[in-house]
């Protein structure tokens, strides 16, 4: 079975309970496992998971608004203020896109290569020798060495779009993958960069299960919170006035 940081889980659910109000006594009464549950876990070493736990876990991460994935990786308490604002929007943005409100298109990395403006790409540019067109380049806002991964997948944030870009970087032992996301008008006149991240990271792993997320929404029917509307008018018409029994 996987194994578990225990002792980082139980940190985890007693910090975003505080902060949430959530009583603990409470969480592990609906979760069905014995009081006080949480402070042994605590002072147990990485280890299987149990039944119980798993259902202590995915409650917890209902309750405390996580992904379950966060909540068994993020160390919530040594987080940044930048950090805890952005690791909020990450996890609204992962729910949004796994209740299917969120539209997500893709972008190999063949699409990125293409002539800049066939796609929706800020963060790639134009190279031209002498004013001929030679190619395309990834233009990279935290490291100019960093090289385009996989693609990338982008949404709709208001009258922005948001990017998570697959990047690779040269690491001590050998390449590395990791992350860039960036915000963009939608004319791409501002590019904003807004996060780096590579598995070490505290970042890492909401970011990753974003884009996994994304990739794979990205292939599915497309339902826009306008359209959603549209249809639930249409599936639940307002009644009549003389329909109404008074």
């Amino acid at each position: 079975m996987k194994k578990f940081n225990k002792p980082l889980l139980a940190k985890n659910i007693r910090f975003l309970a505080t902060q949430k109000g959530v009583k603990i006594g409470e969480l592990e009464t609906e979760a069905q496992v014995s009081s006080g549950y949480l402070s042994r876990m605590s002072k147990t070493e990485d280890g299987s998971a149990s039944s119980s736990l798993m259902d202590l876990i995915v409650l917890a991460s209902s309750k405390l608004d996580v992904s379950v994935d966060s909540l068994l990786e993020i160390d919530y308490q040594n987080l940044t203020p930048n950090e805890t604002y952005l690791d909020h929007f990450f996890e609204h943005i992962f729910q949004e896109t796994q209740e299917g409100s969120r539209s997500w298109n893709y972008e190999t990395e063949e699409m990125l290569q293409q002539y800049p403006g066939k796609y929706p790409s800020p963060f790639v540019i134009a190279q031209y020798d002498n004013l001929d067109y030679v190619g395309v380049a990834f233009e990279s806002k935290f490291n100019p060495k960093a090289r385009l991964g996989s693609g990338c997948v982008y949404s709709a944030i208001n009258d922005h779009l948001l990017y998570i870009v697959k990047t690779i970087e040269d690491g001590f032992f050998g390449d590395e993958a990791g992350y860039e996301v960036y915000m963009s008008d939608n004319q791409k006149r501002e590019c904003d960069a807004m996060v780096r991240a590579f598995p070490e990271d505290a970042l890492y792993s909401i970011i990753d299960n974003v884009f996994k997320e994304a990739s794979k929404a990205s292939h599915q029917v497309k339902i826009t919170r306008n359209v959603r509307t549209i249809i639930d008018s249409y599936l639940n018409p307002p009644k009549d006035e003389e329909d109404l029994p008074f």
